[in-house]
């Protein structure tokens, strides 16, 4: 039997070219940055809850400063937990706890406001430096107790205005 014949592979021009290395830019790292939060996201939306934050976390730095440790400390938890009940309050899906919770949170304010007073006294803070804290505290003690109203029935914030 005669041979068979082979045929010829084809050759196609890259595999004939030796390889060169191609030049490649590295992609330039983008920063990715998060998609902004929609305007009502939550208690994030939330203005006195913001305010609350800016609040504690002047606190936090004031406190740094003190000398008393245990003062510094108090003042701390209690701007702490003004955001958190705020935060907390929003998650709930019962009405009256909500409004149990910006009580909570407007009662952490007035022991603030409390704690800032002592502070000032002691002379652990001076006033220029309780001053702004004191009127932010006050500022957001109203926006939770107008919150608060808001989210009552009707006749509860009747009730509630007329004892008041």
């Amino acid at each position: 039997m005669p041979a068979r014949a082979t045929r010829p592979t084809r050759r196609t021009a890259t595999s004939t070219a030796t390889p060169t290395p191609a030049v490649v830019a590295e992609p330039v790292p983008t920063p990715v940055e998060p998609p902004p939060a929609p305007p009502f996201a939550g208690y994030r939306g939330l203005k006195v809850w913001q305010r609350a934050m800016d609040l504690g976390a002047a606190v936090y730095h004031v406190s740094h400063v003190m000398a008393d440790d245990v003062l510094a400390e108090e003042l701390w938890r209690t701007a702490l937990s003004i955001p958190a009940h705020i935060a907390a309050g929003n998650s709930l899906y019962v009405r009256a706890e909500y409004v149990a919770q910006l009580s909570a949170a407007h009662g952490q304010v007035a022991r603030l406001e409390c704690l800032l007073h002592l502070a000032d006294r002691l002379t652990a803070l001076s006033g220029t430096e309780s001053a702004p804290l004191l009127a932010s505290a006050a500022d957001i003690g109203r926006m939770l107790r107008g919150l608060a109203r808001a989210l009552q029935p009707k006749a509860a914030a009747e009730a509630a205005e007329a004892a008041a």
